[in-house]
């Protein structure tokens, strides 16, 4: 007999697949308070269209293309695949180190303990997503801009003046 608490994750994940028909999906390693980044990675994982862009981003054949953002991408690719390859977690050393090289506000440290700052999910997402948007654009050029095409909206806003309904004026623009 042998108690959940001492089995490995990868035991307790087929264990849980086995009696209760749960998957359990692979997680991501916290590395030093980098849950904000963890929790937007998860939940990108979850766009299809995305996750099978950014596995599918090829090495640029430019040395002069390996900018932090396409880093960033590239390592956002390999992150996917880890996800997708392990059954209990995997260790996101290099997007964390990618993460933090294009976004340097992602590694700043607090004075008194020397550790990493915690930092906030909707700005880490914000990051992210800009980051893998112009690399992205690169590679698929059969598309105009998968980032775009998946988080973005366009807005119309339209003023009419009260005094005046003649005098209207309207503004668009894509958040």
């Amino acid at each position: 007999m042998q108690f959940l608490e001492d089995m490995t994750p990868a035991q307790r994940a087929l264990l849980l697949n086995e009696k209760a028909a749960v998957a359990v999906p692979a997680g991501l390693e916290n590395l030093g308070n980098t849950c904000y980044m963890n929790s937007v990675m998860q939940c990108l994982k979850r766009v299809n269209e995305l996750r099978a862009a950014l596995k599918s981003m090829p090495a640029p054949t430019d040395q002069n293309a390996y900018d932090p953002n396409t880093m960033l991408t590239l390592a956002g690719g390999q992150t996917m695949k880890g996800l997708e390859a392990r059954e209990d977690y995997f260790v996101p050393r290099s997007f964390v180190q990618m993460l933090r090289t294009a976004h340097p506000v992602f590694d700043e440290v607090e004075e008194r303990s020397g550790a990493h700052k915690q930092q906030d999910a909707d700005e880490a997402l914000v990051a992210i997503l800009g980051s893998f948007r112009g690399p992205l654009q690169r590679a698929n050029e059969e598309r105009e801009d998968v980032v775009g095409d998946l988080f973005e909206v366009e807005l119309e806003t339209t003023h009419t003046n009260k005094e005046d309904p003649t005098e209207v004026s309207s503004m668009r623009e894509n958040v």
